[in-house]
């Protein structure tokens, strides 16, 4: 997919040199059809007309019409010779390049033909606005585990431990995503020494990557001695937090454990607080290592209607499972440079069936934050690489041609 999309609204912004198309000859008493460069060159009775000697009877004819062997106005004759290299053979009768026009039949439906340009633009009913189509970053906040538990080791990965495997899995996450998703991350437990204190956000939303990382390399594990697996508290904690209730973005929460809530639980109680709110925020989970509760993560990832939870005993698994998540929370929401000023259609891939205003499948539009937002199937195939072109069009159902 294209980062950042040109959105089209039937505008064409190529233009192309005209080329004339000839043939020349030095004889002086060329033959009916016989090529030429002037009427000298013909034999009397005939003119030099479109490069051939022919009878003068349409040296005037409309555009998209050629005159023929028997001097008439005739539509339809074709070109003189094959059109080859990026040119095609107009209903005038000559071989123009790609993306001209010589006339409204060159062209496809609900478009003319420029005269003055010979470019194809939109008829009078389409819009004719250029917008460049900038996907919004989605915001996604890391909840992270710092138990005392992810200072054990992990399989295969030279006697790192839990928590330096997930420092290492978050610097790439960053450094692949940082661009197109804006990150905060909370570090669960307080770590206060009272136990079953919430964890706090370390850094909020929309954070540099470099104060992310040095937050992960200066975190001290939790060693207090009390419960401090708060993964329902912290996530309840989550609920209503305004930087997860940004009306033009997808909002969404990574949870990231290596064991089992031992602070009343309330996960899955959380997780759809969240996804319930004004302004839904889903939320992920990992399991990071074999003493997890499998049962508890997956009824969170079930309310949070992200399930499967994904299951991760390694580093290359930790890695795989971030970049899968940060994919599928990768934008689907656009935002417009003006809203539309009639009925909007839009179209993948200059695909003429177009993609349906539906918020299942297809796509909505929001007036209030001038975003457009692809749903279900369509932000499966845009996050899919499916997708190498969006047009947006105000007015009439037809894509923009290339």
């Amino acid at each position: 997919m294209r980062n950042p999309l040109t959105l089209r609204a039937l505008a064409l912004s190529l233009t192309f040199g005209w080329v004339g198309f000839g043939a020349c000859s030095d004889a002086a008493d060329n033959a009916l059809g016989a090529d030429c460069e002037s009427d000298g060159e013909c034999i009397d009775g005939l003119r030099c007309i479109d490069a051939r000697c022919l009878p003068p009877g349409c040296s005037e004819c409309p555009v998209g019409e050629r005159c023929n062997d028997e001097g008439v106005c005739q539509a339809g004759i074709g070109c003189e010779s094959p059109c080859t290299g990026d040119t095609f053979c107009s209903v005038s009768g000559e071989c123009i390049p790609n993306g001209s026009c010589n006339a409204d039949e060159d062209c496809g439906t609900a478009l003319k033909c420029d005269q003055a340009q010979h470019l194809c633009v939109p008829d009078d009913e389409c819009g004719a606005q250029e917008f460049v189509l900038e996907g919004v970053p989605p915001n996604v906040m890391l909840v992270v585990d710092r138990t005392g538990s992810m200072d054990a080791e992990v399989p295969n990965s030279g006697g790192l431990s839990r928590w330096e495997v997930a420092s290492q899995a978050i610097t790439t996450l960053l450094q692949n995503y940082g661009g197109s998703i804006n990150f905060g991350m909370v570090l669960f437990s307080a770590c206060t020494g009272d136990g079953c204190e919430p964890g706090t956000i370390v850094n909020p939303i929309g954070s540099a990557a470099a104060d992310i990382n040095q937050t992960v390399a200066q975190t001290q594990l939790c060693f207090s001695g009390n419960s401090e697996t708060v993964i329902g508290g912290t996530l309840q904690a989550l609920v209503g937090n305004m930087t997860l209730q940004d009306p033009g973005r997808d909002n969404a929460v990574v949870l990231i454990t290596d064991g089992e809530d031992n602070c009343g639980g309330g996960g899955p109680q959380a997780a759809t607080a969240l996804v319930n709110q004004p302004i839904p925020v889903q939320t992920y989970v990992i399991g990071f290592s074999g003493d997890v509760n499998a049962g508890e993560l997956q009824a969170i990832a079930q309310a949070a209607g992200t399930d499967p939870y994904i299951q991760a005993d390694d580093a290359q698994q930790l890695n795989s499972a971030l970049q899968t998540i940060a994919a599928s929370v990768a934008s689907c929401t656009y935002s417009l440079a003006m809203p539309p000023s009639s009925e909007m259609y839009v179209f993948f891939n200059d695909d003429p069936n177009g993609v349906d205003n539906d918020p299942n499948n297809g796509w909505t539009y929001d007036p209030a934050t001038g975003t457009l937002t692809f749903h279900g199937a369509a932000c499966d195939a845009i996050q899919n690489g499916q997708v190498s072109d969006i047009d947006v069009v105000f007015g009439c159902a037809v894509p923009t041609p290339e």
